[in-house]
């Protein structure tokens, strides 16, 4: 009789330990994939935190551009000289303007 009693016991064991590792695997399954979602989405917010930076840095040398322009105006002394760089600060303005844009669309 109490090898019966152990038989069923130890059979109830088994499942019972068997249902547990099934599981544990599927919620340490589903722990995986939201790690993996999370690492992928810090990914993509670093890569628009960079693409961020860069619209940045090229806005940047494009003001030192325009100011260094600005100093070279007023000792141009020729009407064309005068010409090519209000087209020149003109165009740098362009670009900084295009720049903000971008840098506002990509924090939107």
């Amino acid at each position: 009789m109490a090898d019966v009693v152990q038989d069923k016991w130890m059979k109830a064991m088994t499942v019972t330990v068997t249902a547990m590792a099934v599981i544990a695997s599927i919620g340490l399954s589903r722990s995986t994939f939201y790690i993996s979602k999370a690492q992928f989405l810090t990914a993509q917010e670093e890569d628009q935190w960079a693409y961020f930076q860069a619209k940045t840095i090229k806005q940047d040398i494009f003001i030192t551009q325009e100011k260094s322009f600005q100093v070279d105006l007023l000792g141009a002394t020729t009407p064309a000289q005068k010409s090519l760089l209000d087209k020149t600060i003109n165009d740098s303005s362009n670009d900084i303007a295009r720049y903000d844009k971008e840098k506002a669309d990509i924090k939107s």
